[in-house]
Parts: structure tokens; C-alpha cells; sequence
């Protein structure tokens, strides 16, 4: 997963979410933090053409943002769109083009865990293709 590590590494980049960003299953049971990012990736994919293996790759990341309440969630929402929609991720020998913020969904309840979380989810698509 060529995309996945870089955008990480973006959203690590600001200064609110700099140590709250986790893959699925990493949030700390005791103690999480009152806002935070889980990001899950999925693999990457490249076109098929009739002429052979395409050498472009896209993929697709769900960014879920988690706050104690509906206001933390959308804060955490908007750092996240800061950190990505317009932003040009970078890799070594890819061209990469910005993130395009696939669907966005407003935030609704999460009532599976111990306890009722808020959170919003993002699912950016990014495509990049060799230097």
C-alpha cells in the first residue's frame, strides 16, 4: 500500500493530531484521547488494460473522526480535510495527484463499543502514477 504510510505521515503532521492518529484496532482501550483519527486503507489497485498491467495505482483510505462529542468529531473532521483535500501527498517515483475526498459522511453515533462514540468518516481516493 504505496498511499497509505505518506498520508498517514500528513495527517501526523498537524499539530492536533500529531500523536492521536491510529490504524484500526491501535486506539489504547484505557485512556484513548477525547479526539482522534483511525485510518484504514484499502489495497491498492491498478487498471487493467487490454495491452497489459497499468502501471497508475488508486486506492482508497477510510478516515474516521472520533471525538467524546458531535462538536469534537467535526472538529477533528475539518483537521483532517485541512490536512488532506488540496494536498499533494509526496512519494519517491510517483507522480501523485491530490486526494479527492470521495465521500464524506456527517457524524452519527457509534453504540458497538463500551460506550456511545460520535464520529464522522471520510473516504479519500488517491491515484498516483510513475515518474
Amino acid at each position: 500500500m504505496i498511499h497509505h504510510d505518506p498520508l498517514v505521515a500528513r495527517l501526523r503532521a498537524h499539530p492536533k493530531l500529531t500523536a492521536t492518529v491510529f490504524e484500526i484496532g491501535e486506539v489504547p482501550a484505557v485512556n484513548p484521547p477525547d479526539r482522534y483519527v483511525v485510518v484504514q486503507s484499502g489495497e491498492d489497485q491498478a487498471p487493467t488494460r487490454f495491452t497489459g498491467p497499468s502501471s497508475t495505482v488508486t486506492s482508497f483510505h477510510n478516515v474516521y473522526c472520533v471525538g467524546q462529542t458531535a462538536k469534537q468529531a467535526r472538529q477533528v473532521d475539518d483537521w483532517v480535510k485541512e490536512q488532506l483535500v488540496d494536498y499533494r501527498l509526496t512519494i519517491s517515483g510517483r507522480d501523485v495527484r491530490r486526494p479527492a475526498d470521495w465521500v464524506s459522511r456527517p457524524v452519527i453515533l457509534d453504540r458497538d463499543g463500551p460506550f456511545t462514540l460520535p464520529f464522522g468518516q471520510n473516504i479519500f481516493e488517491i491515484t498516483s502514477d510513475p515518474i
